[in-house]
């Protein structure tokens, strides 16, 4: 196959990871909102959910890097792929995780640090690729 050839092969292998990583991460946000929404909150339930939520916005987060540095100069990619984010990145969700179960619960006081605790382990949890396999 020429080179040219196998560059459209890989684009559209790219694209379609994308698209599929895409429609998993909603269905699963759907999914959550969908716990969310019950008159019958189960707080497990809600954290498994979240948990595939977080796997499913990292595998998407993976398949919209790797199709954007596919489109890059080779230059443009060794920059990109070069820049940390990841920590930061995990910091700010494990906050908004964090706040989000605080919200769930009702905003009760003194849960700060199970909230983050329990955000630190979805996080976490989520970025070994253990879960969710729908």
């Amino acid at each position: 196959m020429a080179a040219a050839q196998t560059q459209v092969f890989d684009k559209q292998l790219l694209w379609g990871a994308y698209r599929d990583a895409f429609r998993r991460f909603g269905r699963e946000a759907a999914r959550l909102a969908e716990i969310n929404a019950r008159a019958s909150y189960d707080p497990a339930e809600a954290e498994a959910a979240l948990l595939c939520v977080e796997h499913a916005r990292l595998t998407y987060n993976d398949a919209r890097d790797t199709l954007a540095a596919f489109m890059m100069s080779q230059t443009a990619r060794q920059a990109f792929w070069a820049i940390p984010t990841a920590a930061r990145q995990d910091a700010r969700r494990v906050k908004g995780l964090a706040e989000l179960f605080w919200e769930l619960a009702g905003k009760p006081q003194g849960s700060a640090d199970d909230d983050w605790y329990r955000a630190e382990r979805v996080v976490r949890h989520a970025g070994a690729e253990m879960c969710c396999a729908r």
